[in-house]
């Protein structure tokens, strides 16, 4: 589930968008998989052109 997203603009062109996704899972162990809801952000951003950095908090993530 995402939360409300926010860009921002800077003077020199520049655009930022960030989207919180917040997961609630069952087991104490689970694969969760965001692929998808990732290019639905990414998509609905409309960033053309730039980098897509998912950083995960307050875990230990497998390699990415």
């Amino acid at each position: 589930m995402a939360k409300q997203p926010s860009t921002h603009a800077s003077n020199c062109g520049w655009r930022t968008h960030t989207c919180y996704l917040e997961m609630h899972t069952r087991k104490r162990y689970e694969m969760v998989h965001i692929t998808d809801e990732v290019e639905r952000i990414v998509r609905e951003s409309r960033v053309d052109d730039g980098l897509c950095f998912v950083s995960p908090m307050h875990i230990t993530p497998p390699s990415m």
